[in-house]
């Protein structure tokens, strides 16, 4: 094994069609998520059954928030796309997923800080790192 990752040099885009929006310059993490329910299954022969219901993945995209970064995203609302992190950008390896948001990031305006933001993603497929 080659131990834990460290993020230097990453590379994080979004595609919507034949547009590709590069967002590295933004972002300072990138969290997948996966939730199951559990479903009751419990009957008189076996009354804690439980089984895994549906999943649902995610991806939170915690970024710098900029004119800029909010005028590439905005005509993308609720369009359907694909996400491509690699944690070094030149590795041939990434985390990709079919992806769509339905808000822009916002953060809170702190005079004499950055402003912080995260972009919520809900996966449409899987999350995979191929």
């Amino acid at each position: 094994m080659a131990g834990p990752v460290v993020v230097k040099n990453a590379s994080c885009k979004l595609t919507f069609g034949a547009t590709v929006i590069d967002i590295s310059a933004y972002v300072t993490a990138v969290e997948p998520s996966s939730e199951s329910e559990t479903i009751d299954l419990g009957t008189f022969a076996n009354p804690k059954a439980t089984d895994t219901g549906r999943i649902t993945d995610g991806v939170t995209i915690s970024c710098l928030w900029a004119p800029e970064l909010h005028a590439a995203l905005a005509p993308y609302v609720n369009a359907e796309g694909t996400l491509e992190f690699k944690y070094v950008t030149s590795d041939t390896k990434a985390v990709r997923a079919g992806v769509k948001y339905g808000t822009l990031p916002w953060g809170a305006f702190s005079i004499g800080e950055r402003v912080e933001a995260d972009l919520v993603l809900a996966v449409l497929d899987q999350v995979a790192y191929n």
